[in-house]
């Protein structure tokens, strides 16, 4: 650890980007939430170790536009921690999400007083999502993915869908 830096640790994503799908290892600090990691990140992040989908080698580390990611898809659930909703009781609601680069469906956690619209109109960055189902191009499986971030600003639409 280099010396006045916190203690980080590594997670490992898949990330969509408008170029495509590439895998890289982001270092969050260890008492931080990946998802207030990346809300709280400078115009850029740093992700080490990434492979584009495509084959294109491998890079010690890229500076990634955080605007530019879509969707990150976490390949290590032991290394994310639940995201708290405060004190407030939460209900889990299955949103359908239409993207430039495809579309997902998956359960999202709002408090129970809060409709869907209502919290996505007041996202500007990363939410916390379960269960993901991604369609979209050059992911091999569709999932069901058990935790994945989405950009909120890079949703076209997001739809609540009827419970099952």
């Amino acid at each position: 650890m280099r010396e006045g830096y916190p203690e980080q640790r590594p997670v490992s994503a898949r990330i969509l980007t408008p170029r495509g799908w590439i895998r890289g290892t982001f270092h969050p600090p260890r008492v931080t939430h990946l998802v207030d990691f990346l809300n709280h990140a400078g115009h850029f992040v740093t992700v080490t170790d990434v492979t584009a989908e495509a084959g294109q080698g491998t890079l010690e580390y890229l500076s990634l536009s955080r605007d530019a990611m879509s969707l990150v898809v976490l390949e290590d659930t032991v290394s994310v921690e639940p995201v708290s909703m405060a004190t407030q009781p939460v209900r889990r609601h299955r949103i359908y999400a239409l993207l430039a680069e495809g579309s997902l469906t998956g359960g999202l956690d709002v408090g129970t007083q809060v409709r869907v619209s209502d919290f996505f109109v007041h996202r500007s960055g990363f939410v916390l999502l379960h269960d993901v189902e991604l369609r979209t191009p050059g992911l091999e499986s569709p999932g069901p993915w058990p935790t994945v971030l989405l950009h909120a600003q890079r949703a076209i639409g997001v739809a609540e869908l009827a419970a099952r």
